[in-house]
């Protein structure tokens, strides 16, 4: 299957309906795995239309492929900018390179960085107790090694 003409057909897809791509991923066995999200989510049945779309572009006599197509799951890290846009305002996982995590509300998203807001424990000059106090970063994309939808039931 030649991929340069899979991701062609994705690219005019997702631009036709407003969406973004995740991620294309095909192994040696010939399985594709796309994973396809917009700002307002992903309805199946757009995941079923691109599956259809795409299984007509290719005859399966002469293709031996299997396809997956999929919205991006909450459970992942953010990959697309786009999916930092959407989560704005939302509670997130910051795992940043050295190692560290943050826990807070991402907000103000830039093409370059977001704000996170949370609150931290912290001592205080006179005082014998820890008291809880707000704090806001400016987090770079490069600082950043994952970002996830904090999920609460």
């Amino acid at each position: 299957m030649n991929i340069e003409k899979l991701k062609e057909c994705v690219e005019q897809f997702i631009v036709e309906n407003d969406m973004f791509l995740i991620d294309i991923k095909c192994n040696e066995s010939n399985v594709f795995n796309i994973t396809i999200d917009s700002l307002t989510g992903v309805p199946i049945d757009k995941c079923i239309e691109l599956n259809k779309l795409i299984e007509s572009q290719y005859d399966r006599d002469v293709e031996d492929y299997e396809l997956t197509v999929s919205s991006a799951s909450i459970s992942e890290p953010f990959k697309h900018i786009n999916q930092f846009h959407k989560n704005s305002g939302y509670e997130v996982e910051v795992q940043f390179m050295n190692g560290t995590k943050q826990i807070g509300i991402m907000d103000n998203v830039t093409d370059d960085n977001f704000s996170l807001t949370y609150s931290q424990k912290v001592t205080e000059d006179g005082k014998k107790r820890k008291v809880l106090k707000e704090f806001v970063d400016t987090i770079t994309y490069a600082d950043a090694n994952k970002v996830t939808l904090v999920i609460k039931f």
